[in-house]
C-alpha cells in the first residue's frame, strides 16, 4: 500500500478525497439557495508554509494561495470568507495540548460557543469590533501531531443565516499534510 502511494506522489497525482455536499447544501436556508451552493475544492495555504486542503467552498467564490476562500459578490454574500491553515508557524514544530492552546488563541475573544470533541474543537466568536460578523472555527488534530489544523468562516450581510451549513462545511475539510 505504501508503495502504491508513494508511485502516485511520484507521479504528480494525489489519491481522491471525495466530500458530499448534499448535507452542507441541505443546511443552507431557502432564501439564500440562489447565491450559496457550496462544492468541494482544493485548497492550498501558502502561508506560513505549504499545506494543501480539501474542503467545501461556495461555487464562485475566489480561493488565493493563502488558503482564503472570499465571496467574489460581496452584495449578495459581504464580506464573507472561509480560510483554512495550520497552527505551526516556525519550525521545529512539536506537539502538545492542543486544547490548551486554543484556549490561549481564543481567551481575549467574544465566544458564543465553545464544544470540545475528540480530536476536534468548535468556537463561535463574535469580534469586538465587527459585532455584525459571525466566526466559526473548527480546530482538528491526530494525536502526537506538531500542529493543529483550522477552518475559519466568517459571516457577514445577514449570512449568519446560513451559520450551520458554514459550520458543517468547515467540519468536513481534510488536511493533506
Amino acid at each position: 500500500m505504501r508503495a502504491l502511494v508513494a508511485a502516485v506522489l511520484m507521479l504528480g497525482c494525489r489519491p481522491s478525497h471525495a466530500i458530499d455536499a448534499k448535507p452542507v447544501n441541505d443546511l443552507v436556508p431557502e432564501k439564500y439557495k440562489y447565491k450559496l451552493a457550496f462544492e468541494q475544492r482544493e485548497v492550498v495555504a501558502e502561508f506560513p508554509r505549504h499545506e494543501l486542503y480539501t474542503a467545501l467552498i461556495p461555487k464562485g467564490w475566489r480561493v488565493d494561495d493563502v488558503g482564503v476562500a472570499k465571496a467574489v459578490d460581496t452584495t449578495a454574500n459581504g464580506d464573507s470568507s472561509i480560510w483554512l491553515g495550520a497552527s505551526c508557524e516556525h519550525e521545529p514544530c512539536v506537539p502538545e495540548d492542543w486544547n490548551a492552546a486554543i484556549d490561549r488563541e481564543i481567551r481575549l475573544l467574544d465566544v458564543k460557543r465553545d464544544e470540545r470533541g475528540d480530536h476536534r474543537r468548535v468556537v463561535v466568536t463574535v469580534p469586538l469590533v465587527a459585532r455584525d460578523v459571525r466566526v466559526i472555527t473548527v480546530y482538528w488534530w491526530e494525536d502526537g501531531a506538531s500542529e493543529y489544523h483550522w477552518c475559519e468562516a466568517r459571516m457577514t450581510s445577514g449570512l449568519d443565516e446560513a451559520a450551520a451549513a458554514f459550520e458543517k462545511a468547515c467540519g468536513a475539510a481534510i488536511s493533506h499534510t
